[in-house]
């Protein structure tokens, strides 16, 4: 198979004013020259080539180090967005595509700019190559797994801290006849000023045409303390989680699956919340073991993989 590559649009300005809509806030929009180059270094992936991994693994490199550049540039490591804000700036866009008779914004490279605090919305992306790394900062991502698409409802699936230059996603799925953006869906909680750079097959103008709406799990009555029990850790146990230690995660879930660095963490909805209060304020760590009946319902919920309780992992002091 012939080795085709991308191509950045040679009138990046003409290709985003393209791709743009009346009233687009400017800072969703810049555009920095200079890194075209590995932009049009990235290989076109095509699922039928016997060569498709080998491609993949090098397109993920790619992006790596330009990642690895960025990280020392002035631009990256000084100026911040203000906290709670959005910035992007395109480091490259190609021309529009035409994607199975139908014509589609191309696929490009940016560098979001997290102010402290912000919150992305819940959103997905198209079919084939993602790549997402931190370059530098501290974030909160939160995966999610669809439940109804139609109504574009989802479930949360696990919380992660990322800091510091570290991958986030490095992915590459076949293309759907129906590209309704819901391969991967996830959202950004900025725990710092952050910047991360960002490999998109679809120049998306704003980031609010691809969002889902959040169902919370109900399970625990925060008026009814059956649903919490005394009693020492062991693997498949749930706790519900208010501590210093983790405040990265806020109120969260911990689902005991081995160590700490093997434990899956879920950030708690506000009902989840209410629950903490009736035992400490923000202050205070509070660890709620959910009984059997409502961890079973916890664990389908979020589509957890089953844990046998085969182990006890720790000792853990209770507020009750």
């Amino acid at each position: 198979m012939e080795h085709r590559f991308l191509q950045s649009s040679r009138d990046p300005l003409g290709a985003i004013n393209a791709a743009s809509y009346l009233g687009q806030l400017s800072n969703l929009r810049k555009y920095k020259e200079g890194y075209e180059g590995y932009f049009d270094d990235l290989p076109v992936l095509d699922y039928e080539d016997r060569l498709v991994n080998e491609k993949f693994e090098y397109s993920a490199n790619v992006l790596h180090q330009l990642a690895l550049r960025l990280s020392g540039e002035q631009w990256i490591t000084e100026d911040n967005v203000p906290h709670g804000q959005f910035e992007r700036t395109i480091l490259a866009i190609s021309e529009k595509i035409m994607d199975r008779g139908v014509l589609k914004n191309g696929p490009e490279v940016i560098v979001a700019e997290w102010g402290k605090g912000y919150r992305s919305p819940v959103h997905g992306h198209s079919t084939g190559l993602l790549y997402e790394e931190l370059i530098k900062g501290k974030f909160l991502v939160n995966t999610y797994r669809i439940i109804d698409l139609k109504h574009r409802i989802v479930r949360l699936a696990e919380s992660k801290i990322y800091e510091g230059n570290k991958q986030v996603l490095s992915l590459f799925t076949p293309h759907k006849e129906q590209d309704d953006q819901s391969i991967y869906v996830h959202s950004f909680i900025a725990l710092e000023a952050s910047k991360s750079l960002h490999y998109i097959p679809g120049h998306s103008p704003d980031g609010m045409g691809n969002s889902f709406d959040v169902e919370e799990f109900r399970g625990v009555n925060s008026g009814n303390t059956k649903h919490i029990k005394r009693s020492q850790i062991e693997k498949g146990d749930v706790i519900l989680a208010r501590c210093l230690a983790g405040r990265d995660y806020m109120d969260h879930f911990i689902y005991i699956t081995g160590d700490n660095e093997e434990n899956i963490c879920l950030t708690a909805g506000k009902w989840d919340t209410s629950l903490l209060d009736i035992y400490g304020d923000e202050n205070e760590d509070v660890f709620l073991a959910l009984n059997d009946r409502v961890k079973k319902a916890f664990i389908e919920f979020h589509g957890l993989p089953v844990i046998e309780p085969i182990e006890r992992v720790f000792d853990m002091p209770f507020i009750i």
